[in-house]
């Protein structure tokens, strides 16, 4: 789901980006563009074991003002042409 965004900026909390970095020397960020904002899932969901790290992400993106989506578990997104409705 998160590979539908933009890009992937601020998932490598959760995500070591450490092999990516020893094998090819960079790691791309790039998302497929599908949706035009970060969908974040696991939060309020204490119980999963990136909760914590996903509530970091979400306070660096509204620190930034940048708008994102986000998901407890349990939670689905449905898009629909341009509409996306989290469910």
């Amino acid at each position: 789901m998160c590979v539908l965004t933009p890009n992937l900026v601020g998932l490598e909390e959760c995500d070591s980006t450490e092999d990516a970095w020893s094998m090819y020397g960079a790691v791309e960020f790039d998302g497929l563009r599908i949706l035009d904002r970060p969908l974040v899932p696991h939060l309020g969901s204490p119980e999963h074991s990136e909760s914590e790290a996903l509530t970091r992400v979400v306070a660096g993106y509204a620190e930034e003002g940048k708008p994102y989506w986000a998901l407890r578990d349990g939670q689905a997104s449905v898009v629909d042409g341009s509409s996306v409705v989290l469910l």
